[in-house]
């Protein structure tokens, strides 16, 4: 349709960074005039769809959700742009973007910086978008135009310098990444790569995964963008959207067994908290307190096989004998206090019992069928677990939360997953990898990482200790995150990781950084 007359297009409205005049001739520091921002391709679309022109626009309606909600527009708009808002939500088409002035090459970068790393920073510099540098300032407009290049460039040199590494490897990393972003966009025929939206990004993660000719399949190619993309959201303030499926294990899960497994959140730990007593069907319960074991004390579902209760084994303490571990360990201790996030585990007492009264901690459980399980119709054998056995526990496990059996292999739910949640928080904050293992892999698997034999001999009652203090200071940490996951509800099946770690709450808790446990500078 044609622009109505008097209508201005796009290409010609004003710039968002006018040219700066004065009338003072002896002012060191005019003041700029106001900006005019642009409004957006959709806002001009409803526009022309009500042949009005953007005259019609009142002062301070720049994007479609404000004209729904502004008394001043005319009625035909505003209606129009409810209608829109109502069908598509709040998100509106990325505003149209206007060139920032040329950037200039960095004149020194500070003392001791490599020529690669200079290399690589104007390598990187001349790919991303132009708006960046502005969002890694943190300033306004004004703010941003008002310093010079070098007063910029000032300030912006140290933001690369520190997260491109000494040798520039860091940028070297993410630019050829942008690049790839880049030639999958033109050959998609993608005009506006920048934001990266999180449909065309998943679209490019799985063309890099499936074109990858590597001996693991692509999962490494795949693992390693979203890394380079999450690096460049966090230091060049690069608009990435990123969904859960592309945002999981974008902070590391830990690095144990089935990386591929994504972490339940503690959201999802504190439903089967409650519903290991709540549940009124005893397979229910059952399957809802395997899975609060298996995440506190991070255990992978074969963990099961053939575990017991041992001696020392309280109603305040869960000591737990496992039968075997997947590096040739044998009869590997886990404990931590019957406490979780709802407090005390007022099941422990009973289920520790029966589970000394039948010699095994696990019984088997029996699915009325494999497709979307009801508890009301499984049934608990008085037999123990086998490995399959354990996939229709935590397959009902994650059924009672909401996840149908089809969206649990969508979104990798499995038997490994509990196993990623407290070692992933333990990284939130900023605890050195050794910590993280021993939170992990308990007694002898931490000491016996090189199989060798008298390591779990001399220090298992050492490691015993440290994994009860851990466990402690890491309920601590998830006690801390969990009102802010709550208000999300079920929405927070999976755990968003990265809007975890810049709580203020967590870093300014006791548990986080220095004052946590064998805290890991970053860098």
């Amino acid at each position: 349709m044609p622009l109505p007359v008097g209508t201005t297009p796009l290409q010609s409205l004003p710039s968002v960074v006018p040219p700066r005049t004065s009338n003072v001739s002896n002012s060191a520091i005019a003041a700029p005039p106001p900006y005019t921002p642009v409004v957006t391709n959709v806002l001009a679309s409803l526009l022309r769809a009500c042949d009005l022109s953007l005259d019609a626009v009142p002062p301070g309606v720049f994007t479609s959700v404000d004209a729904a909600f502004s008394p001043a527009c005319p009625d035909v708009l505003r209606e129009l742009a409810r209608q829109r808002v109502a069908l598509f939500g709040c998100e509106d088409v990325p505003r149209t973007r206007q060139p920032s002035p040329t950037k200039p090459a960095p004149a020194v970068l500070p003392q001791g910086t490599s020529l690669a790393l200079q290399r690589e920073i104007d390598a990187l510099r001349a790919i991303l978008p132009s708006s960046c540098e502005k969002r890694m300032l943190g300033s306004s407009d004004h703010s941003f135009y008002q310093a010079t290049a070098a007063m910029r460039w000032q300030a912006l040199s140290r933001k690369y310098f520190t997260a491109g590494g000494h040798d520039g490897r860091g940028w070297a990393r993410d630019r050829r990444a942008l690049q790839r972003w880049l030639k999958f966009c033109e050959a998609k025929c993608i005009r506006e790569p920048f934001p990266v939206g999180a449909p065309a990004f998943s679209s490019f993660l799985a063309e890099a995964k499936s074109s990858s000719t590597g001996s693991k399949g692509g999962a490494t190619v795949e693992h390693n963008l979203k890394l380079c993309f999450v690096h460049m959201k966090t230091h060049l303030a690069l608009e990435v959207e990123l969904d859960a499926p592309c945002l999981f294990n974008a902070i590391k899960s830990f690095k144990g067994d089935s990386d591929t497994a994504t972490s339940p959140s503690l959201w999802a730990l504190s439903e089967w908290e409650r519903l290991a007593v709540d549940c009124p069907h005893s397979s229910g319960r059952l399957a809802a307190r395997v899975a609060v074991l298996a995440c506190w004390l991070t255990l992978r579902a074969s963990h099961f096989i053939g575990s017991t209760v041992l001696d020392t084994s309280t109603g305040g303490d869960i000591r737990l004998n496992l039968a075997r571990d997947k590096d040739g360990s044998v009869n590997v201790w886990a404990g931590c206090d019957a406490v979780g996030l709802l407090g005390d585990f007022a099941w422990w007492p009973e289920f520790r019992d029966e589970a000394r009264s039948n010699g095994f901690l696990v019984p088997n459980i029996t699915l009325d069928s494999d497709q979307d399980p009801d508890p009301a119709k499984c049934a608990v054998g008085s037999g123990p677990c086998d490995s399959k056995s354990l996939v229709r526990t935590f397959t009902l496990a994650f059924c009672m939360l909401g996840v149908t059996s089809a969206e649990q292999k969508v979104i990798r739910f499995t038997g490994h997953s509990p196993r990623h949640l407290l070692p992933s928080i333990a990284e939130l904050c900023l605890w050195a990898d050794k910590m993280r293992d021993e939170l992990g892999r308990w007694a002898t698997g931490a000491a016996n990482a090189k199989r060798t034999k008298c390591g779990p001999r001399y220090t298992v009652q050492a490691n015993q200790g440290l994994q009860l203090n851990l466990r402690r200071r890491i309920r601590r940490a998830c006690l801390i995150l969990l009102p802010f996951v709550e208000r999300e509800g079920p929405s927070a099946m999976v755990p968003c990781f990265e809007a975890l770690s810049s709580l203020e709450a967590l870093t300014s808790s006791d548990v986080y950084g220095s004052s946590g446990v064998g805290y890991a500078p970053t860098r």
